[in-house]
């Protein structure tokens, strides 16, 4: 499930453009307005109830806050709870200059969200090493004392951009999964290489949290 605030205007990291996902556009704007309509939340929770298994949503920054206060509002998080659905909310800390903004929504989620979302936190050090004056994630404040809340956290470690990190923009680019550009003979071998370490890291990290 992806949604947004323009369908025509999605970049190439919307989950809506590869086709493997399969994923289900929600617009959010009310007809006629620029505002976001509160009830379009309420069809992305209905289809989650009736969903057979797992669901992804992914929201996009302008919709960040709306669907906060939303979900906070109206209890949504106890509502999928009751219906035995396990809620896990994945938040991206990000390095470099984007350290400050991307801490200060990890802050508001910990202070707001009920316990009964588990938080996953993906620090991405693509821009740089998430750090505040030298002191890493794990020593800074914001986790140590919240580590009872954190259920875990995937690294995506920096690496050289000229090797890994055009492989994976050339990837994103050509709007392919892991899986597909693995199973490409069109990709060089040691590209795939490096595709699949990448891969098999966040993969075990993730069944180490969610296992």
């Amino acid at each position: 499930m992806d949604f947004g605030r323009e369908p025509a205007a999605r970049t190439a990291e919307s989950l809506a453009l590869l086709p493997p996902f399969a994923a289900h556009p929600v617009e959010l704007m009310d007809e006629g307005s620029n505002e976001i309509d509160p009830r379009a939340f309420d069809r992305i929770i209905g289809a989650i109830l009736e969903a057979p298994g797992a669901v992804v949503v992914d929201n996009g920054a302008s919709s960040f806050i709306p669907l906060t206060n939303y979900m906070l509002e109206n209890h949504a998080i106890d509502v999928l709870a009751d219906a035995g659905r396990e809620v896990v909310v994945h938040v991206v800390v990000a390095g470099g200059g984007m350290i400050a903004e991307t801490l200060a929504g990890l802050k508001q989620l910990l202070e707001t969200l009920p316990k009964e979302a588990k938080i996953v936190v993906w620090l991405n050090e693509f821009w740089g090493p998430v750090a505040i004056d030298g002191e890493d994630f794990e020593t800074l404040g914001i986790y140590k004392n919240n580590k009872a809340r954190i259920s875990g956290i995937v690294r995506l470690v920096q690496r050289t951009r000229e090797t890994f990190g055009r492989d994976i923009q050339d990837m994103v680019r050509r709007r392919q999964t892991f899986g597909e550009a693995l199973a490409s003979a069109e990709i060089a071998v040691m590209e795939r290489s490096r595709l699949a370490r990448v891969r098999g890291e966040i993969h075990d990290s993730l069944a180490t949290i969610l296992s």
